[in-house]
């Protein structure tokens, strides 16, 4: 709580807002100033009341709160992400070895054992030999089903999990996910999540010929309507769109696809790049 309030009063002063704005109806001026200092808390209703009193959505907070913290959770994704493009098999042994330490201490939490499931689902992308067990695929197959409403954790967990579900698991989740996001896809990251999850799906599903539900999920990656500063995402899902139809018999296609691949290039997404590569490579000098 005592980050909350440095970065309320960040926030507060970026504004030139003083603590009588912002703290207008909802509690005092010194317990106001004493939550900006780390030295007190206030409650939930007062803390929302004075996010609107200085005009941040709680969302935003929320970013800049995990930017300047760098939340546990944010930095194991992004390292995890990280190991995985540069097939770092080190650090993803460390990630699972620290998980099952921590497992040890804490049998009773079930998101450490869900997070050694995605980790070993990573070591078995970059190492077939690296099986990951039925009864791990079952428990976060079942974990998702049993979420009423998914939110940005679940999103990242089938993400993370696609890649090793049956083919009617992942579709039939996929159709699941997209009515159980409704309460959180508002929130920007969750639709870039959602975003991601079925680019992931339409590729698999395009690999494995399931052509028409390859469509139908391009056509909800249509709907999500992102930002043009969503490059990345934009250039996996004309990629998508060239393979769907390389795949209907449109040979042309793989000249669009290699074209793609290399935009990413040019990006730097290199680790990307060579994934995509990797998917067409039987196709790619027939």
């Amino acid at each position: 709580m005592k980050e909350f309030g440095k970065i309320f009063k960040i926030l507060r002063e970026s504004k030139n807002l003083s603590l009588r704005e912002a703290s207008q109806d909802a509690i005092s001026m010194a317990q106001l100033s004493r939550f900006e200092r780390g030295q007190s808390s206030i409650s939930i209703d007062s803390f929302f009341q004075c996010l609107d009193n200085i005009n941040v959505l709680l969302d935003e907070f929320q970013s800049i709160y995990n930017d300047y913290t760098l939340t546990d959770d944010i930095r194991f994704n992004k390292e995890l992400f990280e190991a995985y493009l540069n097939n770092d098999y080190l650090k993803l042994d460390k990630f699972l070895n620290d998980l099952e330490i921590e497992k040890i201490k804490y049998p009773d939490k079930k998101s450490l054992y869900l997070n050694s499931i995605i980790v070993k689902i990573i070591i078995y992308t970059c190492d077939q030999s690296r099986k990951v067990s039925k009864k791990d695929l079952n428990f976060l197959v079942d974990y998702l089903f049993s979420v009423e409403q998914w939110g940005r954790y679940e999103l990242w967990l089938f993400i993370n999990g696609a890649s090793v579900f049956t083919i009617n698991t992942l579709i039939t989740l996929s159709s699941e996910m997209l009515g159980r996001v409704q309460f959180y896809d508002e929130l920007l990251e969750n639709r870039r999540k959602i975003y991601q999850m079925l680019l992931n799906v339409v590729t698999i599903c395009i690999e494995n010929d399931y052509l028409a539900h390859a469509l139908k999920f391009m056509n909800s990656i249509d709907s999500l309507q992102l930002s043009e500063a969503d490059v990345f995402e934009r250039i996996v899902h004309r990629f998508n769109k060239a393979y769907y139809s390389f795949k209907r018999g449109d040979e042309a296609s793989m000249e669009l696809m290699l074209e793609y691949i290399e935009m990413l290039k040019k990006l730097d997404c290199l680790g990307a790049a060579e994934k995509l590569l990797s998917s067409i490579s039987d196709f790619v000098n027939m």
